[in-house]
């Protein structure tokens, strides 16, 4: 019995030990995906005459209807009419050195 939670608990600090860790440099991203987005509160209407038309209108789902609408920097998330969230789009620096391993 002794062995077998022995055997467990290295297990675990072996896994642990070899965990691959990965780094995303979220804040040093190009000055075009630091853009204004939508604040939390804001109305369908009032998105649409800052931002303009969406690229695409994911419609309303589920209790309380939850929709999106995509632009081409972020993602709007509407709860009926107002902005809960404001997603930017991840774009990748093209000058970036490929990982290496």
């Amino acid at each position: 019995m002794a062995a077998a939670g022995l055997l467990l608990c290295t297990t675990g600090i072996a896994t642990y030990a070899n965990a691959e860790q990965i780094k995303i440099p979220i804040g040093q991203q190009t000055a075009a995906q630091s853009a204004q987005m939508p604040a939390k509160g804001m109305t369908k209407a009032r998105v649409q005459a800052v931002f303009g038309e969406p690229l695409e209108i994911t419609p309303a789902k589920g209790q309380p209807p939850i929709s999106s609408w995509k632009y081409s920097e972020f993602v709007v998330y509407f709860e009926n009419d107002h902005v809960i969230h404001s997603v930017a789009i991840f774009k990748p620096q093209q000058d970036q050195a490929a990982p290496t391993e």
